[in-house]
């Protein structure tokens, strides 16, 4: 056990063994987890056409979570990874 953070899941009637990822808000990516998807997503996109805004939208899409106050930290991640800074 150990494991049980609250006991909401009971309304959906599923056995305990389901993890079921309904309700539940998703937790904001470490920095480690935006470093590595950043590093990725450049390597698969046109890092001419990237701005980024439309790298922050993606990673909030990605990642479940509204990433714009960290626009700062995607920024300075795309810019070592494109090698500007």
């Amino acid at each position: 056990g150990g494991e049980e953070e609250d006991n909401d899941d009971d309304a959906y009637g599923d056995s305990p063994k389901k993890k079921v990822k309904k309700a539940k808000t998703p937790k904001p990516p470490s920095k480690g987890a935006v470093k590595k998807w950043v590093n990725t997503y450049i390597a698969e996109n046109d890092i001419t056409s990237l701005t980024v805004n439309i790298t922050v939208t993606a990673c909030g899409e990605k990642f479940g979570v509204d990433m714009t106050e960290r626009k700062k930290e995607i920024k300075s991640l795309l810019l070592k990874a494109m090698g500007i800074a």
